[in-house]
């Protein structure tokens, strides 16, 4: 079975995200410092925008938190409203826009399977 490798198909406005056999490919090339990939069925580019990550890896777990940022999320240990912060192992962290804050809380409280999660979201009192 051959690698399959993620590509994009612009149609105008529109994005697909596909994936074509690694066999398939007859040459890699660059254009507008995009990676293209030749194969007797047509051209087409390797991922090179978040969105199309995004399309890609939805299914994946990954989830999308500010605006250049998909995080992995099963691998979040918390969250900080407060802050506007997730923090992953070692206390390495990433930015949650206001706009994504309501939606990440709501997948993280959902479901029993969830890992359980530690949510600060309201101000502490000192």
């Amino acid at each position: 079975m051959s690698k399959l490798i993620p590509v994009s198909i612009r149609r105008g406005k529109e994005v697909e995200v596909i994936e074509i056999p690694l066999e398939d490919v007859l040459f890699q090339f660059i254009e507008n410092g995009v990676i293209k990939f030749q194969t007797s069925y047509g051209v087409f580019s390797h991922l090179s925008s978040l969105e199309e990550f995004d399309r890609y890896l939805s299914g994946e777990g990954f989830r999308k938190v500010e605006r250049g940022y998909l995080v992995q999320t099963d691998k979040i240990q918390r969250y900080d409203g407060d802050l506007g912060r997730v923090f992953f192992e070692g206390g390495i962290s990433a930015p949650v826009s206001r706009a994504h804050h309501k939606d990440l809380v709501a997948f993280l409280r959902e479901g029993s399977d969830a890992p359980a999660y530690r949510l600060n979201l309201k101000p502490s009192k000192a």
